[in-house]
């Protein structure tokens, strides 16, 4: 996202999960790094702050961003670039492809089965930017889900047992 000022919020957040912010400035400026205060935008209270990359986790869905390009405040960016990564989806500890879920045909355009060693509550279809796209409740070791109305892509499966949550990649095309 390219921001021309100091403060913006950033929406659509999956509550809990790991995120990294970094940044890129305009050509013409000579600063590579950038302060961050993150906020809540229910109180008003700070998650976060530092410089870029910045790493945080929120319980929220949206957060506001405050970036200046000195500790004390001053803003002397034209133009900013922030980069927001989900490093739940894109390899942190908390993101484990599971070989216990078999789900198949795999690729697939319309149905995929999960057959899972343990009784599943519920699954999230999430996309390669991390945003939940599906959910699904069942309570099952073996179901299907609908994916005709997704757009062809590389999506994940997180299933959810009173065991643990598992994850498997799903290509639908």
């Amino acid at each position: 996202t390219i921001f021309n000022n100091e403060y913006n919020v950033l929406t659509n957040l999956i509550p809990n999960d790991i995120y990294t912010i970094s940044m890129t400035l305009d050509l013409s400026s000579p600063i590579s790094e950038a302060h961050l205060t993150l906020r809540r935008t229910d109180d008003n209270s700070v998650v976060a702050f530092g410089l870029t990359p910045l790493t945080f986790s929120i319980d929220a869905t949206e957060i506001e961003i405050h970036f200046f390009d000195e500790a004390d405040c001053v803003n002397n960016f034209d133009h900013v670039l922030l980069a927001l990564t989900n490093e739940s989806v894109l390899g942190n500890s908390s993101f484990n492809i599971s070989s216990e879920l078999n789900p198949y045909p795999n690729p697939t355009s319309d149905i995929i089965n999960i057959k899972s060693p343990y009784a599943v509550s519920y699954t999230e279809i999430i996309n390669l930017s991390g945003q939940k796209v599906k959910e699904v409740k069942n309570d099952s070791k073996s179901f299907q889900i609908n994916i005709s109305n997704l757009e062809p892509g590389i999506y994940f499966a997180r299933c959810y047992s009173t065991h643990k949550v598992s994850m498997s990649k799903i290509i639908k095309n």
